[in-house]
């Protein structure tokens, strides 16, 4: 699996190398978002659950007064006050001459969303059409559904779309000119990164921007990997065509990804542990999805992970997606009593299990509690049974707690059609 040695500077903001980059392999630089606080902890799972869920059917047709013809489920990152998670943002160009917005990538969708006018104000800046030769135009209109009741619209349009020195021409996204772009704190758009286009859903077309530049053979090797910074103004970035060695520590752990023909990146779990002792041996399809805040697993999972943990406290709300009830289970805990959680995985490279750091077992977003202790921390791990579409194996989401904890890599294979997702320590 290639390395990298240096960051290529594409950052939003200005930074300083001073080691060349090898030519063969790119960086981007993620930055994070300042605080702030938009949605609750019912709007986040029904947002979640409606992504993964809604891959069953094509989204239903939008019912306000403009008439588009389908709703596209994205994912964006949010950051809250209380909460140590960050959106990551990174530069994207667009256009002949390129124009440069900050877009959020998500490994859980496949479409390219861009704001085409500007909305709200429009901090973060917009993709202008009209100062493009390359784009064209479809009359294809569609939208993007978000937490919240918010609605992207616009249309299905073709145009010239680079990320570091790879460039794809003639690539299908939704320009956004209508309704509200919610959630995206410091971006302009989402980059969907997963592995193949779901027909269920999305702007269509065949191919995404990642499918296009692997079948090009653009990439030095067939995969991409994501780097999650811990601390407030550490780096994090994503590398195409390979994995940055100096985020990372010991092995690489490569596993198929789950389960086969997925639209989305996952692997399949043999069982949970927790501090080296395993409290449960469900097989699990575990979707790997950086646009989700929190972890998602069984809720019998959830209920012997935290039975661990000393003074933990439940709380179950219910939560209506697709028209379906489910049960949702959050857990508050001392912080201080967190302890390593983690995963066995079928068909991995290695069988030990893999473990999250303590310190992001604990999502600080939302105390659950009547009065609010300083010392109490809300569980990464949320407790909800749901399906992996089209199959009766249980579902797990793995999101931005998992990702802190290890580098993760996604790889098409050499042949471009036998997806892998790998997972390294992260230092």
């Amino acid at each position: 699996m290639p390395t990298l040695s240096a960051l290529l500077p594409l950052a939003l903001l200005p930074l300083a190398f001073t080691a060349p980059v090898q030519p063969s392999q790119q960086a981007v630089r993620l930055v994070g978002s300042s605080p702030a606080s938009t949605l609750s902890p019912e709007q986040i799972v029904k947002r979640d659950l409606t992504k993964l869920l809604g891959t069953r059917q094509p989204a239903p047709r939008a019912s306000s007064h403009h008439q588009r013809s389908n709703t596209v489920p994205i994912t964006n990152v949010i950051k809250n006050g209380l909460n140590r998670l960050q959106t990551f943002a990174g530069p994207l160009k667009v256009g002949t001459p390129a124009q440069q917005l900050p877009v959020l990538f998500d490994t859980g969708s496949s479409d390219l969303v861009l704001l085409s006018a500007c909305l709200d104000g429009c901090p973060n800046g917009y993709f202008k059409p009209d100062a493009s030769s390359s784009f064209v135009n479809t009359t294809t209109e569609t939208a993007a559904a978000y937490a919240g009741g918010a609605v992207l619209y616009g249309s299905a349009a073709y145009e010239t779309v680079q990320i570091g020195d790879t460039t794809v021409r003639g690539q299908r996204f939704l320009a956004g000119t209508d309704g509200e772009l919610t959630g995206t704190t410091n971006a302009a758009g989402v980059m969907g990164l997963a592995p193949i286009v779901n027909p269920y859903a999305g702007v269509g077309g065949d191919t995404n921007w990642l499918q296009a530049a692997v079948a090009a053979g653009s990439l030095p090797a067939n995969e991409f990997s994501l780097y999650f910074g811990r601390a407030a103004g550490a780096v994090s970035e994503l590398v195409l065509g390979g994995i940055d060695s100096a985020h990372y520590q010991g092995e690489v752990v490569s596993m198929p990804n789950a389960p086969k023909g997925a639209f989305t990146w996952g692997a399949s779990v043999a069982g949970t542990v927790v501090d080296g002792q395993q409290v449960d041996s469900r097989e699990m399809i575990a979707v790997v999805d950086s646009g989700t805040e929190v972890n998602y697993v069984p809720r019998r999972v959830a209920a012997q992970i935290y039975l661990q943990l000393n003074g933990t406290l439940q709380n179950t709300a219910q939560q209506v997606v697709m028209g379906a009830v489910y049960d949702v289970d959050f857990y508050t805990f001392p912080c201080n009593s967190s302890l390593p959680v983690g995963f066995s995985f079928t068909e991995a490279s290695s069988t030990e299990p893999m473990y999250m750091k303590p310190q992001d077992v604990a999502w600080y977003m939302y105390s659950r509690l009547p009065s609010k202790s300083k010392g109490t921390c809300e569980g990464a791990f949320v407790g909800v049974d749901i399906n992996y579409p089209f199959t009766e194996t249980p579902a797990a989401l793995l999101g931005l707690p998992w990702l802190k904890s290890f580098t993760s890599v996604y790889s098409f294979g050499a042949d471009g059609k036998s997806p892998a997702v790998s997972f390294a320590t992260s230092k």
